[in-house]
């Protein structure tokens, strides 16, 4: 709580931890990610904010059960948010002017809902769900001038994707592409 992680490698690493209680803690200036988390689960975190990194800004792999409430990856080099293997992830985030998408769900994802978030001019897509993300819901979010797709679910392996009440605005490539089953 009340932390400042300013100009490290990684802001911060957890591995196999779990109950998980973060509250206004910053991660800024950092040569790689904002923060890493592989092997966690079930926790509270708000106010969890990582810009201007020199990676993405926050890197989970394999967690599960995990809300991410007022939070931020804003002006990283690479991705905001990077999801790989996760499950029960809750996102209602800022994720803009990245370098690479605002949020990816890169493979093997389930049930990651993403709601109210701010994801806005990122240089490739808003939002975009690869290789076996499969029953995400993507609801009331505001997704604008990123330099691809608004939403990308770019693999006929993503399955039972749910996108409803989203709002779009100037997406280069346009507001949808769905290529999902």
């Amino acid at each position: 709580e009340d932390v400042e992680l300013v100009d490290n490698n990684v802001g911060f690493s957890m591995d196999n931890v779990s109950e998980i209680k973060i509250s206004a803690v910053l991660c800024v200036s950092n040569t790689s990610h904002g923060y890493t988390m592989t092997n966690c689960g079930f926790g509270d975190i708000e106010s969890l904010s990582s810009p201007s990194n020199g990676g993405s800004g926050a890197v989970l792999n394999n967690c599960r059960t995990l809300p991410f409430e007022f939070c931020a990856a804003d002006s990283n080099t690479v991705d905001g948010f990077n999801l790989t293997d996760c499950t029960d992830i809750y996102l209602a985030v800022s994720a803009g002017s990245n370098g690479g998408q605002g949020i990816e769900l890169v493979s093997g994802n389930d049930n990651i809902i993403m709601s109210i978030c701010l994801v806005e001019s990122n240089t490739s897509d808003g939002i975009k769900l690869t290789a076996t993300s499969d029953v995400c819901k993507i609801n009331n979010c505001n997704i604008n001038s990123n330099g691809g797709y608004g939403i990308n679910v770019a693999a006929a392996t993503c399955d039972n994707n749910m996108l409803y009440k989203n709002s779009f605005a100037s997406n280069t490539s346009g507001a949808i592409q769905d290529l999902g089953t």
